[in-house]
């Protein structure tokens, strides 16, 4: 433990921490995101119902906390925050997708989970997370590496045999 403390541990530094992220930024490639709000009901009547409500001039929050079925849409009038591609299922991301003026509204769209209406809030190119945000993963991974080229260091010039085959 104490070796490991010396040696490996003390290769987490904060200036090793913030190389990586240094690192892990350059390499960062961001992704289209939506922020979305949906209306879920159970049948396509329903859906036609409240698109009529929206055409009508009802805001879109309050059909939501009115008639959604979603628990978690219904307390929040539908907002589902930014999300990007592939946290949806396929139908719903490809409508959500598809809608390119803010405030648009989609036509009801199935799913496994019922009949949605999405309405688009906002487009945007995702960012990296901060330091702060990824610190905890970045040190586990500096240390890591430290490890690992510790061991590769200490096994340089050493002949291992390993007689178990299937330990080998």
């Amino acid at each position: 433990r104490a070796y490991f403390a010396d040696t490996i541990a003390a290769g987490v530094t904060p200036e090793a921490v913030q190389a990586a992220y240094d690192a892990f930024v350059a390499g960062f490639e961001p992704q289209e995101e939506v922020h979305a709000r949906h209306i879920l009901v159970a049948s396509q009547e329903d859906a036609d119902a409240i698109k009529a409500e929206l055409a009508a001039g009802k805001p879109f929050d309050q059909l939501a906390t009115e008639k959604s079925i979603d628990p978690s849409g219904a307390q929040n009038g539908g907002d589902l925050g930014f999300f990007s591609r592939g946290m949806m299922v396929q139908p719903f991301e490809d409508a959500a997708f598809a809608l390119t003026e803010q405030g648009q509204i989609s036509e009801p769209i199935q799913s496994q989970f019922g009949w949605h209406i999405i309405k688009l809030e906002e487009r945007r190119q995702s960012q990296p997370p901060t330091l702060e945000e990824i610190g905890p993963q970045l040190q586990q991974q500096v240390m890591f590496e430290s490890f690992e080229a510790t061991v590769t260091g200490l096994k340089q010039g050493l002949a291992i045999e390993i007689p178990d085959a299937t330990l080998a």
